[in-house]
C-alpha cells in the first residue's frame, strides 16, 4: 500500500478519545509518552497519580538508550531487572505493583506505555486513532442504564484549586507547569469516566475552562451524594492526595428525564 493510501485511510479513520480507547480495551493503568520539543512528558493517563506524571520529563537520548521503533512492542520485566530504567517515571506506590511494562511506538513524537498487560495488535490499531480532543458523549447511550430504581445526579467538578495545591506542594521546576497542569487534569477526568460512564461524562471546551468537567451519576435511587462523593474524592485521593479534597463539586438538579440529561451534558 502506498504512502498517499495509508494516509487517507489514518484520516479516515474514527477518531477516539483516551477514555474510548482505554474503556475498550479495559486498560487500568497506561500512558502517552508525548514529545515536546527536545523532551518527553506524560500528556494522558489512566491508573497513574501525580508525584508519577510530574516525574516524566525524560530526553530523547533517555529513549534512543532502551527503545527502538523497529523493536515494535519492547517488554521490560522485574524478573530480569530490564524494569529498572523505567522505574524513574513511577512514584514509591506505584512501583509496588510493578512486574512488567511494554512500549509502543505509535506515532513520530508518542510512546504508548501499558502497565501488566500485553500490548495486542488490536491495542496497536487503535493508538493511531486517539485524539487529543475529548468527544462529546452519547447520551442516548445512556437510556438502558436509566430504570424506575435509578436516578440520576448531575454535577458540574472543578479540579483547579486541588491541581494548583498539588503543584505548590510538590513542584520545584516550574518550567514545564502546563505540560503537568493538562496531564494531571487528563488524569483526574479519565478517573471520573471510569468511575461513571463514558457516556455520561464531558469535559468543557478547554478555550473556556480546563479544569472542570460535567458529569451525571446513575445510580440507585436510595443511595445518597455525599457517599458517592466520598468514594470519588478517595478515589482522586490516589492522584493528588490530600489535595484531592479541595476538588469543587457543585451538585445541579437531579435529571428526571432523558432531555434534562442530554440538555445538562450538553450546555456550555
Amino acid at each position: 500500500m502506498g504512502l498517499l493510501s495509508k494516509a487517507a485511510n489514518v484520516g479516515s479513520q474514527k477518531k477516539l478519545s483516551f477514555a474510548e480507547f482505554f474503556f475498550s480495551h479495559k486498560i487500568k493503568t497506561a500512558a502517552v509518552f508525548q514529545k515536546k520539543e527536545n523532551e518527553y512528558f506524560i500528556t494522558n493517563s489512566i491508573g497513574f497519580d501525580g508525584l508519577s506524571i510530574i516525574s516524566s520529563k525524560s530526553t530523547q537520548d533517555f529513549w534512543n538508550g532502551i527503545y527502538k521503533e523497529s523493536d515494535g512492542v519492547k517488554k521490560f520485566s522485574s524478573k530480569d531487572g530490564s524494569i529498572s530504567p523505567l522505574l524513574q517515571f513511577f512514584s514509591f506506590s506505584m512501583t509496588e505493583n510493578l512486574s512488567e511494562l511494554s512500549l509502543y511506538k505509535f506515532s513520530e513524537d508518542k510512546i504508548f506505555l501499558l502497565c501488566n498487560e500485553e500490548i495486542t495488535d488490536s491495542i496497536k490499531k487503535d493508538l493511531i486513532s486517539i485524539d487529543t480532543i475529548f468527544s462529546m458523549p452519547k447520551c442516548e447511550n445512556l437510556n438502558s442504564f436509566i430504570k424506575q430504581e435509578t436516578k440520576c445526579v448531575s454535577c458540574t467538578i472543578d479540579f483547579e484549586e486541588a491541581i494548583e495545591s498539588f503543584f505548590k506542594l510538590n513542584l520545584k521546576d516550574k518550567s514545564n507547569t502546563e505540560i503537568y497542569k493538562n496531564a494531571v487534569f487528563n488524569e483526574m477526568a479519565n478517573r471520573i469516566i471510569s468511575f461513571t460512564n463514558i457516556d455520561a461524562c464531558r469535559i468543557l471546551n478547554e478555550k473556556k475552562s480546563n479544569s472542570k468537567i460535567k458529569a451525571v451519576f446513575i445510580t440507585n435511587e436510595n443511595t445518597p451524594f455525599s457517599l458517592i462523593m466520598v468514594q470519588l474524592i478517595m478515589n482522586l485521593r490516589f492522584v493528588l492526595m490530600e489535595c484531592a479534597e479541595l476538588t469543587e463539586i457543585l451538585q445541579e438538579d437531579e435529571c428526571k428525564t432523558f432531555l434534562q440529561l442530554k440538555s445538562f451534558l450538553e450546555e456550555d
